[in-house]
């Protein structure tokens, strides 16, 4: 399976390039907010000129921001790490997928019919919350996925909580009254509709990281029938490092010890 391991290991670079993009992302942010005395002075004489009200929405928006993009490449990476398996094992799809009349006309190939089948059931999976994807992968591909009961609720609590950011930036209720009169009620800040902090994006992407290893772990080890799964943690947690600035020191570059091999 050494070349199946190779495509896994390919495919799960994505996660690490998002990792790596998201946490450049935080430093300028933070430091756009936090750390104005920091800056050239031409450029922190106009962030002086910011009020507290525009900070404290900027703020709102990168938390938001940040938790969106963490939870998309948790959502990417078990989409992809699902299609993988479905393409390793074509039968484990299943046989609740039909192929339109007019794909066969078309006169695909087999290969690409397949392909067409797997990212149709892919996409149906992608569906479910986080919880029950990993339940599929479970059930379907028989993977043995060691998640602690904390990760198990930050990946509920967070999922909902990206749901909310996402669907519901409003600020009123409607209600009908008595008389089924459309009324409004205002439960929420209308700056900052959604409870969120910088608190929850980090709580989260340390519960979808672990959440992402922990699977890319059982497919190395129990799909691909590898002794160890050692070439990811360390890429993990050398961009996890890259994008971490040191203390007093520069602004960290390209992670070349832990950029995914090319």
């Amino acid at each position: 399976m050494d070349h199946e391991r190779e495509l896994y290991e390919r495919i799960s670079e994505s996660i690490l390039l998002g990792v790596y993009r998201l946490g450049h992302t935080e430093i300028v942010a933070r430091t756009m907010e936090l750390k104005r005395e920091n800056l050239p002075e031409d450029f922190a004489s106009h962030l002086q000129r910011l009020t507290p009200e525009q900070m404290s929405l900027f703020t709102y928006v990168v938390d938001i921001s940040l938790l969106v993009y963490v939870t998309t490449l948790l959502d990417t990476f078990l989409s992809e790490t699902t299609k993988f398996l479905f393409l390793l094992n074509p039968g484990s799809v299943g046989d609740d997928i039909s192929i339109p009349f007019r794909d066969l006309l078309a006169k695909k190939s087999r290969p690409q019919l397949i392909v067409d089948v797997v990212e149709k059931k892919t996409r149906e999976v992608s569906y479910l919350p986080f919880i029950a994807r990993i339940g599929f992968l479970r059930k379907r591909f028989g993977l043995r996925v060691a998640l602690s009961d904390e990760v198990l609720a930050a990946l509920e609590h967070y999922g909902t909580l990206r749901n909310t950011a996402i669907h519901d930036q409003g600020i009123f209720l409607q209600c009908l009254d008595e008389n089924y009169r459309i009324t409004l009620e205002r439960p929420r800040c209308p700056m900052h509709p959604t409870p969120i902090s910088s608190e929850d994006y980090s709580q989260a992407a340390a519960a979808f990281l672990t959440t992402a290893q922990a699977i890319h772990e059982a497919v190395v080890t129990q799909v691909l029938n590898a002794e160890d799964d050692a070439p990811f943690r360390p890429l993990l947690q050398g961009v996890i490092n890259a994008i971490l600035p040191a203390p007093d020191g520069p602004t960290p570059s390209s992670p070349d010890t832990a950029s995914p091999s090319s």
